[in-house]
């Protein structure tokens, strides 16, 4: 049993691939080091700079990775195309690597797990915030002399 990563990428689902020659698939043996490797780099940018943080958060949105699990090569194999055709997928934010997939793995795409930026504790506060926001109303006239 293996975790891979599934890519959404203009309308069309990757299989993740490592970026450099042999171009293998990219799979963990336990789900939980296949989230960090999304998880940790996204919250470590966040802690540099403002660019890293924004590069960070366009290079997840832009590639909507997807966890699935798969139990067999031969599972693996049933996802992608025939042949197996792989592309270098291109952003601003970075690039990735990927073996195109047949629609058959379009269920298996949207059913995957996707990494938690966001921790629970993080949007509890954020829902907080909100609610205080829409308490006193969306805007404020910073001009006033009240």
């Amino acid at each position: 049993m293996y975790y891979i990563y599934l890519l959404g990428v203009n309308e069309k689902v990757y299989i993740m691939a490592n970026n450099e020659p042999p171009h293998n698939v990219v799979g963990f043996e336990d789900e939980k080091s296949a989230l960090e490797y999304f998880e940790v780099p996204y919250h470590q940018a966040h802690t540099i700079s403002h660019e890293k943080s924004m590069s960070a958060t366009m290079h997840f949105m832009f590639y909507n990775p997807r966890l699935i699990k798969v139990e067999s090569l031969d599972e693996l194999k049933k996802l992608s195309t025939e042949p197996p055709e792989l592309f270098k997928l291109n952003h601003v934010s970075g690039f990735m690597s990927g073996i195109l997939c047949n629609h058959s793995a379009t269920e298996f795409y949207d059913n995957g797990k996707v990494p938690a930026l966001v921790s629970d504790e993080q949007e509890q506060q954020l829902a907080e915030m909100e609610k205080e926001l829409m308490k006193n109303g969306p805007e404020e006239n910073v001009n006033s002399r009240d």
